[in-house]
Formats: structure tokens, C-alpha cells, sequence
């Protein structure tokens, strides 16, 4: 280039794009959950500028890098003379406008196949077994577009978008690897094994930047090949940030429901290839390898067979999961365990993990008030708003141990790494990292084990068997050396209250009572309730009102006018004059009326939660509410 001629000032003016001819360039093919608007061969280019300590090397390597101007197209294909390139110059020195290729994203619109992408083909299948081939997916108006036609994927694009199903949108994502040098023969490539040393713990900022390298300052072919292939993973999470860029701005565009892409999320072998800038535009250029990604396959491989021990649990818990105690954690804690090892959305995790804790610190507060015999009432009335301020005073006195939030135990473990990253999550969208959710989740583990700890201790045992039964479970008890014959009577009592339906409702009424006090007033309608006679053991005999949707109960008088009006009332009402039921063990018995005229049924005195009424509506651990 004539520097003295002129052109020099030109480099300093508008924008500049840095390319080298034998600069390798990864594309990898990454198919996206779900497909975008864009049309077919779409380009999606990002830059950006040098980190400042690289231009002195970029200009210490000598020729080969070229300048270009700074174009919509994501890389310049290069002629064998370009006039649009221009050498740079050695003594170049105003790098602000100069910026080099971060990555170039090409979307193609691909035609797939529905029916198996969807599982339909497995839900036939089926079908067809058990009805004995009376259902015959042969027989089914096909759903697969573009079936048997030779012309794959033209034909089967323009069907499938007519159709408007089986369309795949596939990211071609070009991402140089700053490697000046050709293709490695021996080269070999393994995300799956790469990724455990790689550094994964967040995805790239737009200053992820590896230094040029080339091929002449390794010493062998083997150290070369390496190199290569752990920058080629390197380009991976650029490729997947750049992309989820492109969909989060997508979605802001179009408010189209997107699942973001992720490292989990790539399908388990993907199709990578690898070239040099100067091979751009010729299709027989470089290689393309079919890559192991990561052993993320939960979707297609066969889960191993569940033990007896597991099939005994599995029907115990199943029988019982609609009332049991401490499934709201065990729920959330699944929801965390999907979003980080399937989904790779550490958002998510972070978030889940954070409220699985909070679920598990409640309602463990909420079963010991319940086996203190704590009304619900009661409960609502001295419950403390804020978890830390109930961490802070109400589980020590109760279970004792460490509850302090900046210790090193498990509790100040929960505070800093699972609450306070939730905390941020949720308030400021931050994105964990994966090694920050992984703390979490590790946490929040350590915050269960803990509390059965304390729990299974034998002094904690005798005031809250019950609630330790409840969250360790016998098992957690073996394990810990506590599961003594006392339990197992008491598990046994044919006395007892059936804990999980006696707490599930217990912990309702607390729920209704708490929200009812911050301002949600609940407004039973007399023409919806139900008419119900009780008689009590202690000789009380009385008629109430039961609204279903608020759960509240008034008492009620019931005039011989009524009875006289409603035959099935006065049925009703001569059952409560001619029933006995002094010293029946249960709380009485009691009858309703349903669907009936209430015209001439006056209320007395306030509603109430409906358990100080319905004997079988009782929620209290000691039966108090059925004497």
C-alpha cells in the first residue's frame, strides 16, 4: 500500500473490518428449539473491538492481515484481488474504529419431519398395540409433510411451509477461532470431554477473547491439533451466547413464547466444520466432524429399572401426594434440577433452587406450630413477615443448633449462596453462573440435611416426632440411628389423626387466615352454601351454613317454617332431634343438605373457619377442634 500516496488518513475514517486470509473459522449448525420468522439464508454478523493489549501482536505477526470496509456482510469472501482489501499497514496506530468478527450467525429454514420430532410416531405405535391393530397409523390423515418425495429438502421445505409445521430454523453460527494456520489433518474434537476442564461457569461477555495464535508457535502437530480443538469449544460459547442474543432480541421484537438455546440444550452430536477465511464460499473446502457435545441424553436413554425398596416408596409416596407434608420443595427442588442439568437455564435454577429452600424453611415452621397444637389462627397471628426475621427467632428455640445467617454452617451456606443469588435473580435478572447455581443447589441440599439433623435428634424427637417422620422419613431416621420402636408405635396409633390430611388442612386454613389479615377479605354467599347438621359427644346439636369456595361456616337457626316448606330439611332436621352420639370418639356426625331453598334461615353470630364447626373438616393434631 503507497502510504506516502494519500491513503494512509483513509484507515481513519469510517469503519474497519480485520480479517486474515488463513485465520480458521469453526461453523457449528446448531438447531434452535423453536423456529424463527426470519426468511431462509438469513445473516446475523457480530463485531467487535480489539482488547487493547492485541493490536501490538496483531502488528508484531507481520503480513496477512487485511482491512476491509465495515459492511453489513459478516465476512468478506475473498477473489484472488480483491479491490475492496487492503493490506494493513505496519505502522497503523488508530485502532478505535477497527473491529474484527466475532461471529456470523446464517439462519436456514429446514424442513423436518413432525410426526417423530413430536413423538407422535411412539404415541401410534402404541396405540396400535394395544387396541390389537383396530387404531393403525397407516389409516391416520398423515401429519408428515414432504413423505417419500426424492427432492428432500427443497420439496419438503415448500410443503412444510405451506403446512406451516415441521419446520426446524438451524444456526449456522460462523466463529473465528484466531488461529492463523491451515486445518489440522489429525484433528479431533470432543465437546463432552472438553467441557469438564473448560472454563463453563458463565457464558462469554462480548470481551471473550483468545490471543491470535499460529500454526509456527507450536513446536508439533499434536500441540497444534489441541490448541485448535479448545478454542473450537471456546467458539462454542460464543456461538451460544451470540445466538441467545439474537433470540432474547427476537422475542423482544415478535413477544414470541422462546426457549433461549444452552449448552444442554444442543442435541448430543452436532455437525461442526472447520476452514480457513480464504476457504469462504467453496463448499469442498476444510472438513466438517460430527462432534459429541455433552452425556446430557436424560430424553432418549432408558432410565434404570426402579429397586423394590423404591417401588414401596414410590407407592407410598404416590398414594398420598395430593396431602402430604414437604412436597412444595421437593417439587420446586426437580424444577431447579431440570433447569440446570437439561435446560442449562441458570436463571431458572437459581430461582427454583432459592424457592424450593424458602418452601422447606415454612413449612417446617408451619408443621412444628401444627404438632405444638397451634391453631391456625393462632399460627397466622404470631407469624413473623420475613424469612430472614423468621430464621433469625422462631427454628433455634425449636430445634436448636446454628441458625445464624453469617455463620459457616449449613444455614449461613443457604443465606449467602442459595437466598441471596435467588434474591438477584429475581430482582436484578441476573444470570448465574453455573458454578454459582451449582452452589446453590448444594446448599440447598445442606439445608435439608441439616434440618433433619437437628430434627432426629432424641430430645428434638419427643417434642416433634411427627414432623421428623414427615421430612426424614424412616428411612432418614435408619440412617441416623433413630428410628426406634416408639416411632413406629406411634406411626401405628390407630388414636391418631391422619397427619398428612389433618396438616394439609391445617396449613390451608393458615394460608386463608394470613392473606385474609393482609387485605383479601373473603366473602362467603349464603345462596351457595350448604345446609349441614352437626351433633357433637358433648350433646350440642346445632345447624351451620358451609360455603366450599371460602372454606367458612356460620351456625344457623332452622324454624319449623322452614321445615314445613322443605321436606328434605325436615328429614335432616329430624335426624339432629333423634341421633345420639354422646361419647362417639370421632367429633359426631353429621348431615346436609344440598341444592335447598335457604329462604327463612337466619345466621347467628360471625363465619368462621369451617374446622370450628364440620367434624370432618377437624385439623388439629390433638383432635381438640372434636371435643
Amino acid at each position: 500500500m503507497d502510504v506516502a500516496g494519500g491513503l494512509a488518513g483513509r484507515f481513519s475514517q469510517g469503519g474497519w473490518a480485520l480479517h486474515h486470509r488463513e485465520e480458521i473459522i469453526v461453523s457449528y449448525f446448531i438447531p434452535l428449539p423453536e423456529p424463527l420468522g426470519f426468511p431462509d439464508s438469513w445473516l446475523s454478523p457480530v463485531y467487535e473491538k480489539l482488547p487493547a493489549i492485541e493490536p501490538e501482536r496483531i502488528v508484531s505477526m507481520g503480513e496477512g492481515f487485511i482491512l476491509a470496509p465495515l459492511t453489513d456482510d459478516a465476512v468478506v469472501e475473498p477473489a484472488d484481488e480483491p479491490s475492496d482489501e487492503y493490506p494493513l499497514p505496519v505502522d497503523e496506530r488508530n485502532w478505535a474504529n477497527k473491529v474484527v468478527l466475532r461471529s456470523s450467525s446464517l439462519l436456514h429454514r429446514v424442513g423436518a419431519n413432525f410426526v417423530s420430532r413430536a413423538s407422535i410416531d411412539a404415541a401410534q405405535a402404541v396405540a396400535e398395540r394395544a387396541t390389537a391393530g383396530k387404531y393403525s397409523s397407516d389409516q391416520v390423515d398423515p401429519i408428515v409433510v414432504g413423505q417419500g418425495d426424492a427432492s428432500f429438502p427443497e420439496e419438503l421445505l415448500r410443503e412444510s411451509l405451506a403446512a406451516g409445521v415441521g419446520i426446524v430454523t438451524v444456526a449456522e453460527v460462523a466463529v473465528p477461532i484466531h488461529v492463523l494456520g491451515r486445518v489440522p489433518d489429525s484433528l479431533s474434537v470432543n465437546f463432552s470431554e472438553l467441557s469438564r476442564s473448560a472454563n463453563l461457569d458463565a457464558l462469554p461477555g462480548g470481551y471473550d477473547w483468545p490471543p491470535y495464535v499460529s500454526q509456527a508457535d507450536f513446536a508439533n502437530e499434536d500441540d497444534y491439533a489441541a490448541e485448535v480443538a479448545l478454542r473450537a469449544m471456546n467458539g462454542l460459547r460464543i456461538a451460544i451466547a451470540d445466538v441467545r442474543d439474537l433470540q432474547t432480541a427476537y422475542h423482544a421484537v415478535t413477544r414470541t413464547p422462546l426457549t433461549l438455546i444452552s449448552y444442554e440444550l444442543l442435541p448430543p452430536i452436532l455437525p461442526v466444520g472447520f476452514r480457513q477465511l480464504k476457504g469462504i464460499g467453496d463448499p469442498a473446502a476444510g472438513s466438517v466432524l460430527s462432534v459429541q457435545t455433552h452425556e446430557n441424553l436424560w430424553s432418549w436413554l432408558a432410565p434404570p429399572d426402579l429397586s423394590p425398596e423404591q417401588y414401596e416408596q414410590y407407592s407410598n409416596v404416590r398414594s398420598r401426594l395430593d396431602r402430604m407434608a414437604f412436597t412444595s420443595h421437593l417439587d420446586l427442588r426437580r424444577e431447579a434440577d431440570v433447569a440446570r442439568r437439561r435446560d442449562g437455564d441458570t436463571r431458572a435454577a437459581a430461582i427454583y433452587s432459592g424457592l424450593a429452600a424458602e418452601a422447606l424453611l415454612d413449612e417446617v415452621l408451619l408443621h412444628l406450630m401444627w404438632e405444638e397444637a397451634l391453631t391456625p389462627e393462632q399460627a397466622a397471628g404470631v407469624w413473623r413477615d420475613g424469612l430472614l426475621s423468621r430464621v433469625k427467632k422462631d427454628y433455634a428455640p425449636r430445634l436448636g443448633g446454628d441458625w445464624d445467617i453469617t455463620s459457616q454452617g449449613a444455614v449461613g451456606r443457604w443465606s449467602r449462596d442459595c437466598a441471596e443469588l435467588r434474591h438477584r435473580a429475581v430482582h436484578g435478572g441476573y444470570e448465574a453462573s453455573y458454578a454459582e447455581v451449582d452452589a446453590s443447589m448444594a446448599a440447598l441440599d445442606g439445608l435439608l440435611a441439616y434440618v433433619c439433623d437437628r430434627l432426629c435428634l432424641p430430645a428434638k424427637l419427643r417434642h416433634y416426632p411427627r414432623t421428623a417422620l414427615a421430612l426424614a422419613g424412616p428411612p432418614g431416621l435408619k440412617r441416623r440411628s433413630q428410628y426406634s420402636r416408639r416411632l413406629v408405635n406411634l406411626q401405628a396409633d390407630a388414636t391418631e389423626t391422619n397427619w398428612d390430611e389433618a396438616f394439609s388442612r391445617w396449613r390451608e386454613a393458615y394460608r386463608r387466615i394470613r392473606r385474609q389479615a393482609q387485605g383479601f377479605p373473603r366473602l362467603p354467599v349464603v345462596h351457595e352454601s350448604e345446609l349441614i347438621a352437626v351433633a357433637r359427644p358433648d350433646g350440642a346439636k346445632y345447624f351451620c351454613l358451609s360455603h366450599r369456595e371460602t372454606v367458612l361456616a356460620v351456625k344457623v337457626d332452622v324454624g319449623p317454617d322452614v321445615c314445613s316448606k322443605n321436606a328434605r330439611v325436615r328429614v335432616v332436621a329430624d335426624w339432629l332431634t333423634d341421633i345420639d352420639v354422646t361419647g362417639f370418639a370421632e367429633g359426631g356426625l353429621s348431615m346436609g343438605v344440598s341444592g335447598t331453598d335457604l329462604t327463612g334461615i337466619s345466621i347467628r353470630g360471625d363465619w368462621v373457619e369451617a374446622y370450628h364447626l364440620l367434624p370432618l373438616a377437624s385439623l388439629m393434631v390433638d383432635k381438640s377442634d372434636l371435643r
